[in-house]
């Protein structure tokens, strides 16, 4: 009884710390200076905030075979005649905190049923901001991934029109965060609104109990238009 959920084959090795490769580090020497210049602009206004927020879903799967069994993404198990909480139930909080207007913070946690079949709490998001201009950002810590429409809030059930990401689609990419740093710069154009960005970093996912990906530097270039 397999998931169909697919994996990608690697040794399951214990998770290694954040490579700092030298394109990595002087992306973040970069972001560093960046965010100085940035600072004498706005970083002067002490203005700290924070806020909490948290999001869940209870969901039961259950299916009229056993020949295929209806998992999520990376799940080593998932749901048959038997029926399952764990396909879809997670729990989640995070914590947004704000220096003043150039700089601020974010910490995001999880607990869904993970490649090793457990709901052990990971941490999604941890990253710090620097709002370098109004439509330039830049972070550095532990990202979500940009790489579907919906990847900033697709673990967060109220907001999506679908019970469920797509697996067809979301299933095509076993991790969900990686290390590193990004750039994201906004303009509006006429009446549309030009977002482009570039990321850089290392991911270490557990897929299920015999498939994972280990030390995965990944790395891109994406542009996006959007008409308001």
């Amino acid at each position: 009884k397999n998931p169909v959920s697919p994996g990608r084959a690697t040794n399951n090795q214990p998770v290694p710390s954040m490579k700092f490769t030298p394109l990595f580090s002087a992306a973040l020497a970069s972001a560093c200076g960046f965010a100085s210049s940035a600072a004498h602009a706005g970083a002067a206004s002490w203005d700290p905030s924070w806020a909490f927020s948290g999001f869940g879903t209870v969901g039961y799967v259950q299916t009229s075979t056993d020949d295929g069994l209806l998992a999520g993404p990376g799940q080593p198990s998932g749901a048959g005649k038997d029926g399952t909480f764990g396909v879809d139930s997670k729990l989640g909080a995070q914590v947004n905190a704000k220096a003043n207007n150039v700089f601020s913070g974010t910490v995001q946690v999880l607990s869904q049923r993970n490649g090793k079949g457990n709901f052990k709490p990971a941490v999604e998001w941890a990253f710090l901001k620097a709002q370098v201009t109004p439509g330039l950002s830049l972070r550095a810590g532990r990202i979500g991934d940009p790489l579907f429409m919906v990847s900033d809030f697709r673990s967060i059930g109220y907001s999506n029109l679908w019970l469920r990401t797509p697996l067809d689609v979301y299933n095509q990419v076993a991790f969900s965060h990686f290390d590193g740093a990004d750039a994201i710069y906004q303009d509006t154009v006429g009446s549309a609104t030009l977002t482009s960005q570039v990321f850089f970093g290392n991911t270490n996912t557990v897929a299920n109990v015999s498939y994972g990906l280990e030390g995965l530097s990944i790395g891109s270039l994406a542009a996006d238009v959007g008409m308001s």
